[in-house]
């Protein structure tokens, strides 16, 4: 009983350690999954069609990003006062 719960234990701590990478890295590209997908959809229409790669227009660089999520940055045009 006690190696079927430590097997456990082991397996949710990996799935869970998994998932907070993808977190990561997702936070790090300022992109969820859709948005991943429509880039990588428009890059290859436009690497088809010979035209230069999408740019994504959100993506502030890595450090801004995580700040931005973390909100320890706020631009002045994107202030949020509560009510």
């Amino acid at each position: 009983m006690v190696m079927f719960a430590l097997g456990l234990a082991i397996g949710v701590t990996i799935a869970v350690g998994v998932l907070a990478i993808y977190q990561l890295l997702a936070i790090g590209k300022n992109q969820t999954g859709i948005e991943t997908w429509i880039v990588a959809k428009a890059n290859h229409w436009r690497d088809d069609m010979g035209t230069e790669p999408f740019v994504y227009p959100y993506d502030l660089g890595r450090t801004t990003n995580i700040l931005q999520v973390k909100s320890l940055f706020r631009s002045r045009r994107a202030r949020c006062v509560p009510v």
